[in-house]
């Protein structure tokens, strides 16, 4: 029906108007449809074949199915960042890997150190989830409390701060955890160390793990006190051998691995150098007393040492591995920590023995005065140095270790890293320190800044070197050859980590290989 009266309608149009519809005549067409019109194209200069350039395609974000799973259940993060943190690991591991093989970065397979990556973050989740376990079954194994029974107090800083005077003659028992004590616990003890305690001592709500108890230990010391560390000798556990340290090398190595991006980017590489080296170097070689053998930075007036401000948070960090390994010494800990750090972020060997024994008597603590004062000038670096029995040459490679890390205002009262490259252990130091420097304009304590950037610090015992002409020597020595400074650094370093520890003969150093070489 409509389609008969469309076509009655257009019938009558037609006939009204005298025309019939039609298609439009050429010469009714407008000239942009009539008109030749010359095409014209660029011509192609893209090459092909071996001589096209090859563009960079990236087709995934790089994250595995559980990374991108972890970072969308987690509400403080996002896949973004998630991908950002895992560029920064492999691109940290392919300098590392460069540095090493002494070839440039672009020759190093990304794709390659990315899964490696991912097996290793899949080890550290498994490690995690057996911590976890372990804590979990010694927390388990507490007496429950009943429905109307008191639960021990937390640690109270004011309380125990005033109480210090009490705790200092009641707690003779050193502790195996590195549990900070007397007046050097005025931060909050860690919950963990508290349940592992299970009792308060004395009503000064400190929680002391107890050295009196079932754990195999050969550290567990409840008879004679020591009456001085002279002459120490090195207390060997028979029972373990390279792979166990190994083990604990690789604990260790895997937290710090974790921990890469904390401090800004800085990691831990610093501070656990810093920690070895401040626990060797209160050593006396005129008296031979002090080092790293009693582990005793736990301990007023080591602990409240200003020149150990911070340190608080590296032995913190390494606390968990008192309960993993027990059988392993504070002293052998922290010296093993800084191993870890020094040949992780790219350094040198440094060997390494085990052996050393923790303190009873916590009157035994070195005096102050000992560790460097970083705000004095060449005479006193050689005097301090020469005190702990080592060379202009030695020093000048021990103060190298300052390639890691930065300074805290709220622990030494310096500010800023040394270089850019403060998690990467280099001859970077000895570069910068040869560059042009001027005292920082600032409210806090005299340290010099590079006139460049204004960006890096170098701190007065640092300059010191460059304004002795016995010590520029060195200095230029190892500004101008890398290796020179990682074999002498490597040789000073393990040195100062077992000053005043007597040691058979027949017992040879560990050589650890890093988490990158047990890869490979």
């Amino acid at each position: 029906m409509d389609k008969e009266r469309s076509d009655s309608e257009k019938l009558a149009y037609e006939q009204q108007n005298g025309f019939k519809s039609r298609l439009m005549e050429r010469d009714e067409l407008p000239p942009v449809f009539t008109e030749d019109i010359a095409h014209h194209f660029e011509p192609r200069t893209e090459e092909l074949g071996r001589m096209r350039e090859k563009k960079k395609v990236k087709y995934d974000d790089g994250l595995t199915e559980e990374q991108w799973l972890n970072a969308m259940d987690d509400d403080n993060d996002t896949v973004e960042e998630a991908i950002k943190r895992k560029e920064a690991r492999v691109a940290k591991r392919r300098r590392t890997m460069a540095i090493k093989q002494g070839i440039p970065e672009d020759q190093i397979d990304t794709d390659a150190l990315a899964a490696e990556e991912d097996e290793a973050e899949e080890e550290e989740e498994e490690m995690g989830r057996s911590r976890k376990k372990l804590r979990g079954s010694r927390s388990a194994s507490q007496t429950p409390l009943e429905d109307d029974e008191v639960p021990p107090p937390e640690p109270i800083d004011e309380f125990t701060a005033n109480c210090n005077n009490i705790i200092d003659n009641v707690l003779q028992l050193d502790s195996k955890d590195g549990q900070r004590k007397a007046s050097d616990n005025n931060k909050s003890t860690p919950k963990v160390l508290a349940t592992l305690a299970g009792g308060i001592v004395a009503g000064t709500a400190i929680y002391v793990y107890s050295n009196n108890n079932n754990t195999p230990n050969k550290n567990n010391h409840l008879g004679k006190i020591l009456a001085s560390n002279a002459g120490a000798v090195a207390v060997l556990n028979k029972e373990k051998n390279f792979k166990d340290y190994q083990q604990v090398y690789n604990a260790i190595a895997e937290k710090v691995r974790d921990q890469d991006d904390a401090d800004d980017g800085a990691g831990r590489y610093g501070l656990l150098t810093r920690l070895a080296w401040h626990s060797s170097g209160t050593y006396d070689k005129n008296t031979n007393t002090g080092g790293s053998y009693n582990g005793s930075m736990i301990y007023s007036p080591e602990s409240t040492d200003g020149e150990n401000a911070g340190l608080e948070v590296a032995r913190d960090f390494l606390v968990e591995f008192h309960y993993l390994f027990p059988w392993l010494s504070r002293g052998d800990l922290w010296t093993l920590g800084g191993v870890v750090a020094v040949q992780e972020c790219g350094g040198p060997k440094i060997p390494w023995r085990p052996g050393r024994k923790d303190l009873e008597d916590r009157k035994k603590v070195p005096e102050n005065g000992n560790l460097p004062d970083a705000s004095r000038d060449a005479d006193y670096v050689r005097k301090v140095f020469t005190r702990l029995g080592f060379d202009e040459r030695e020093t000048v490679a021990l103060i190298g270790a300052h390639c890691l890390g930065k300074c805290h205002t709220d622990r030494s009262g310096y500010d800023g890293p040394w270089g850019p490259s403060f998690n990467m252990f280099t001859n970077d130091f000895y570069v910068r320190l040869l560059q042009n420097w001027h005292v920082r304009k600032w409210d806090g304590k005299k340290q010099y800044e590079d006139d460049e950037t204004s960006s890096f610090m170098m701190l007065p015992t640092d300059y010191a070197l460059k304004e002795d002409s016995k010590f520029l020597k060195y200095v230029k020595m190892y500004a101008e050859d890398q290796d020179l400074f990682f074999k002498d650094f490597s040789k000073a370093f393990s040195a100062l980590l077992e000053k005043g520890i007597e040691y058979p003969k027949d017992v040879k150093p560990f050589e650890f290989k890093t988490l990158d070489e047990q890869e490979d």
